[in-house]
């Protein structure tokens, strides 16, 4: 794989372009400013977010292919579920619009529906710590690409922290409304390099290409892929309302309490399109019975395989990057909000406070995005020394989304109810993200591919047993 100089100059071409247009759009003098874009953001950069924040580089081209060169057809689970799980989401929208008016996040939901500051502090923690390790996992997957590109000069330490200093740059500098319009641009390149994947892998594919695996490379049992695929269902079905991105556009819209219907049914499935393409290509790769090296990725192996030229290199390459920066600044908007309001609960509304501390509250949340964006840098290193399982720790990282469903599910059907659910809420959440990771590291431990796989239906039934119990302790009180 070699890099020209055009293909060099279409690829630095990505970051500059994007804080140009982040620091042209950006409006950032209040916090609502910063984090809401004043709630006028426009339905196509609404769009835009939703589609940045959610087709991503590491999580999606690197890891589906992975998945595809290692399960076959079971990794199109991944895709079925995402787009059953905007279904589900539209379902469920009617119940969550009356807190999107409010302007309330996530985590405030959760704390106004169990009427508890505590509940919602907690999981705006749970957050942050998937969200940054999100991050990390992007930031990962531009490190291997500026290898693979042969980046000269450069130790991974610095590639990573090179990386963050850009993201942050751009998301800072333009806040939420520039993030949202850089995500236009950073979407469209990404669209970009997908489709000249996919009209490679079709000019590539072979009479044999889309059979099933052959047994003559590593397979998974049909039970460790039956696990493999309860698991997804589990994390991609309540997904969309379970992430605090999904509240936060929906909060900045202009048309905020509208139904999204008309546009996000478009946008999920051309989603599940796109997340079908690297699949495809792990297939095909599996299927010609190529062997990927250790330290390589079967991504890697197919643009190797089909050669792509000058130019086109590098608008392949601008997309993935493309994708790594269009899921880490709103990811890291996200974290910087959610630590200001919901962790360390600072008032939305309030009559008292001057222009100064205003802007004292917008250099607070440029801080902590900044921060946020070098932990997660030095997080990847990390993620680096463990690539071989990758896949594994961003399952570990979505596992952590789970805790959310249950106490989603009480408050939209039994708000009434739901303060004597506190504790019962926080408990499920506390088990379900420990023992959903716990699970990932027994599964390395043991070298059983199949209880990693199980971390998301291990976390969510852990979770599950909690509410039942607490329901019996509730209902006993009440009867008392």
């Amino acid at each position: 794989m070699h890099f020209a100089v055009l293909d060099w100059v279409i690829f630095v071409s990505v970051p500059l372009v994007a804080w140009f247009i982040g620091n042209a759009k950006r409006q950032a003098g209040t916090w609502r400013g910063y984090f809401l874009a004043t709630g006028n953001l426009q339905t196509k950069t609404v769009v835009a977010t939703y589609f940045g924040a959610n087709l991503a580089f590491t999580a999606i081209f690197l890891i589906l292919s992975e998945e595809g060169y290692d399960r076959g057809a079971w990794a199109f689970s991944v895709p079925i579920f995402w787009f059953i799980g905007t279904l589900v989401f539209l379902w469920l929208y009617p119940k969550m619009r009356e807190y999107i008016r409010e302007g309330l996040t996530l985590h405030q939901a959760i704390g106004s529906g169990f009427s508890s500051p505590s509940l919602q502090r907690w999981a705006s923690l749970w957050t942050i710590l998937a969200f940054v390790g999100t991050c990390a996992l992007e930031f990962y997957g531009g490190i291997k690409l500026l290898e693979w590109a042969g980046l000269p000069l450069m130790a991974n330490i610095s590639i990573a922290l090179l990386l963050a200093l850009i993201v942050t740059a751009f998301t800072v500098t333009g806040g939420f409304r520039g993030v949202a319009w850089s995500d236009i641009f950073l979407d469209l390149t990404a669209l970009t390099a997908t489709v000249i994947l996919f009209l490679y892998f079709l000019s590539a594919k072979s009479a044999s290409a889309l059979h099933f695996p052959t047994p003559h490379l590593p397979i998974h049992t049909f039970t460790d892929n039956i696990i493999f695929a309860i698991g997804m269902a589990l994390i991609f079905i309540p997904f969309q309302f379970c992430t605090l991105d999904s509240w936060q556009r929906l909060g900045a819209w202009e048309r905020r309490g509208k139904n999204p219907s008309s546009w996000l049914l478009t946008g999920s499935l051309l989603l599940s399109v796109c997340y079908c393409v690297p699949i495809l290509i792990g297939i095909y790769v599996r299927n010609i019975q190529i062997a990927v090296p250790i330290g390589s990725h079967p991504l890697k192996v197919f643009m190797d395989y089909i050669h792509l030229t000058p130019g086109l290199m590098g608008l392949v390459f601008a997309g993935f990057i493309a994708a790594v920066f269009s899921t880490v600044d709103e990811l890291l908007n996200c974290s910087s909000l959610s630590l200001l309001f919901d962790t360390l609960q600072n008032k939305r509304v309030d009559p008292q406070r001057t222009q100064k501390q205003e802007g004292a509250l917008v250099k607070s949340g440029k801080l902590y995005t900044a921060g946020f964006g070098f932990i997660a840098a030095l997080i990847s290193l990390l993620a680096l020394s463990y690539e071989r399982q990758i896949s594994d720790l961003a399952l570990a990282v979505f596992s952590g989304q789970v805790v959310f469903t249950l106490p989603l599910f009480v408050i939209f059907f039994y708000r009434s109810s739901a303060p004597h659910w506190a504790q019962t809420a926080k408990f499920s959440m506390l088990l379900a993200f420990f023992v959903s990771l716990l699970t990932v590291i027994i599964g390395w431990a043991t070298g059983d591919q199949s209880t990693t796989d199980a971390a998301p239906l291990v976390g969510f039934l852990f979770a599950l047993i909690t509410f039942i119990i607490g329901s019996l302790f509730i209902k006993r009180e009440a009867e008392h």
